[in-house]
């Protein structure tokens, strides 16, 4: 239109508007990559916790993991070490049972030589004195004599019996079973109760630590039969179980007696010390007119 100054003050302005906007466009682009720069940190940030936590979870787990070997390790450990100490103390149990045995069997030996030897040698000479004397008495005096005479010699036997059966020679020749064989075939000759020996054992491998207490636990068992039961008929049974247990059972038909009226006497505290030695146990079943029966468990380490 000819107004060219006019004219380059409105392009000039125009020019300055341009720029302006594209100052304002790089501005907003730079505030835009700012703002993605700043998400995107926070979103690697993110990502890094992200990851620490699981790194974290992965060592925790790791940590429990090992915790609960470490733990089951020590059980296992714990659980070896108690039973090899459990295993060393039986059998340093069983080597004190086994020696207080021994000591018990010398002591029975011993006491056993001091009846047959020294009482019993007593009591025959006192028996001789007086039948020396018994061609010097006549009627009643006479009597008197025989049946005092007669009572020592019963007494003797008696005395006798029981140092043969305290340390019974015949156990550690033939062993147990046979042995206790021996003894019903001389209980039976007397003709008073009818014995019975019942097992099923086909070797009698006892040691002979064993053999003597079973033996005399036995014994006493019978030896009250023929005291107090006034049976007919009485048996003895010894067997061996797949658990490592020696049962022994002796029963009679005899009169039996109700368990309240039990009284501990000698013998049944003879038969209670020894199956104590042994660490067993033992219990009685009877009944009046229904006869007795002693069932022994010891078990059988020995």
């Amino acid at each position: 239109m000819g107004n060219y100054q006019e004219a380059l003050f409105y392009y000039e302005k125009y020019h300055d508007s341009i720029a302006v906007m594209q100052k304002q466009e790089a501005l907003n682009l730079r505030e835009t990559i700012e703002v993605q720069d700043g998400v995107a940190r926070k979103e690697k940030a993110i990502f890094d916790l992200e990851i620490e936590n699981a790194n974290s979870r992965k060592y925790f787990f790791l940590l429990l993991a090992g915790f609960f070997v470490f733990t089951i390790g020590l059980t296992i450990w714990a659980n070896i070490s108690l039973r090899t100490k459990n295993k060393i103390l039986e059998e340093q149990k069983r080597e004190i049972v086994l020696a207080q045995l021994l000591g018990q069997n010398n002591e029975r030996h011993r006491m056993a030589g001091e009846l047959h030897d020294n009482l019993n040698t007593k009591i025959a000479a006192i028996r001789w004195q007086l039948e020396a004397l018994q061609s010097t008495y006549e009627g009643e005096e006479q009597k008197r004599l025989d049946r005092i005479i007669f009572q020592l010699a019963d007494v003797y036997e008696d005395v006798r019996l029981i140092a043969q059966n305290m340390m019974p020679d015949i156990v550690e020749e033939i062993g147990l079973v046979k042995s206790l064989g021996s003894l019903v075939e001389t209980l039976n000759d007397a003709n008073k109760v009818k014995f019975h020996l019942v097992t099923d054992l086909k070797e009698d491998n006892f040691s002979r630590q064993v053999s003597y207490p079973l033996y005399n636990i036995i014994f006493e068992m019978v030896n009250n039969i023929l005291k107090h039961s006034h049976a007919n008929n009485a048996w003895v049974s010894i067997s061996r179980t797949e658990n490592e247990t020696i049962n022994i059972s002796v029963n009679d038909d005899g009169v039996g007696f109700s368990e309240e009226s039990i009284v501990m006497g000698y013998g049944l505290k003879n038969i209670t010390a020894r199956v104590d030695n042994l660490n067993g146990h033992w219990q009685i079943e009877s009944a009046p007119q229904k006869g007795t029966k002693i069932l022994i468990e010891i078990p059988d380490m020995y």
